[in-house]
């Protein structure tokens, strides 16, 4: 039946085209959330103040410590966000491209956690009971991670870049098919 061959065709095709779009979507999304993480500029209201009961209240050092802490944590709630919604369209992806498709996502997964690992470390170094410390040049690797500058000489963002790029070479042709 002719005519039954080419709806599932194109049933097939609307199918591959909605989840390279999500998947794609959800990729953009992640790279805004990175970036924003990323951003060197904290402001203040970012910044909440410890209850007076918090472990943290006491000396100005652990209340900035607090409120870094803080912001970070509203801040990655969007790359959470974004990570979430790629999970969960990674599962249909695998489905109608096969399992190569998670393996394209590995490079931006391993970014993501380094700049998480990354916060981690920053808001050991400003804690003022822990005693971890870093080279200069480990400070410096530390900062260029920390910290985008929103331009070509940002290397980490670049390696963001050339991740989702390899994931647009994958899902770009099934979005400009249909």
């Amino acid at each position: 039946v002719p005519g039954l061959h080419t709806w599932k065709k194109q049933f097939a095709g609307k199918e591959k085209y909605n989840s390279a779009r999500n998947l794609l979507k959800g990729t953009y999304e992640l790279r805004s959330a990175l970036s924003y993480v990323r951003s060197p500029f904290m402001e203040s209201s970012e910044m909440p103040e410890p209850p007076e009961d918090h472990h943290l209240s006491g000396t100005p050092d652990k209340r900035y410590l607090y409120g870094v802490s803080k912001a970070y944590e509203t801040r990655w709630e969007k790359v959470i966000k974004a990570s979430t919604s790629i999970d969960t369209e990674l599962l249909e992806g695998e489905v109608l491209f096969g399992s190569d498709i998670r393996g394209k996502f590995e490079n931006l997964i391993k970014l993501r956690q380094e700049l998480y690992y990354n916060i981690l470390l920053h808001l050991e170094l400003i804690n003022p009971d822990d005693d971890t410390t870093l080279t200069s040049n480990e400070k410096k690797t530390k900062r260029k991670i920390l910290y985008g500058r929103g331009n070509e000489k940002d290397e980490f963002f670049n390696k963001i870049k050339e991740a989702i790029s390899e994931i647009e070479d994958v899902l770009r042709p099934f979005i400009t098919k249909l």
